[in-house]
């Protein structure tokens, strides 16, 4: 018997996520083209269960510290647009309401992997012997 719903599990509020994320990430590459922000990344979108917000997380690769509040600012200034061409892709009742942050998880993964290369070695800290290394000469047994 086949199910009727077979993607019962994965949520629709999800999979609109994931499509407004990709329409999002086309329109900032064409609308959006100040290079003092940077490489602009949309990371994820969270959908509300009702589809009436999305919060748009972002983050931008090669732009300047203070970069989050400008790069922000710069999408509230493009979502009208962005909003229409998630309506002209979608085909659902209402368009959510788009809501941008900054996503500061890049920058800590990021911070989190420079302190684990910069921790001293102890001695308990023994390097895993070559699995690859031929093996030593041994005498013939007499």
């Amino acid at each position: 018997m086949t199910t009727r719903f077979p993607n019962k599990g994965y949520r629709r509020h999800t999979r609109v996520g994931d499509a407004v994320q990709q329409i999002v990430a086309e329109g900032v590459e064409r609308l959006l083209d100040k290079p003092e922000l940077g490489l602009i990344t949309v990371t994820r979108v969270q959908a509300a269960p009702d589809l009436r917000t999305a919060r748009v997380f972002v983050s931008a690769l090669g732009g300047s510290e203070t970069s989050g509040d400008k790069l922000v600012a710069a999408l509230e200034a493009i979502g009208g647009e962005l909003q229409r061409e998630i309506g002209r892709h979608l085909r659902i009742k209402r368009t959510p309401r788009l809501t941008f942050v900054a996503d500061e998880l890049p920058a800590r993964a990021a911070r989190i992997d420079e302190l684990i290369h910069d921790m001293p070695a102890t001695p308990d800290d023994q390097v895993a012997p070559d699995t690859h290394a031929p093996l030593p000469e041994t005498d013939p047994a007499p």
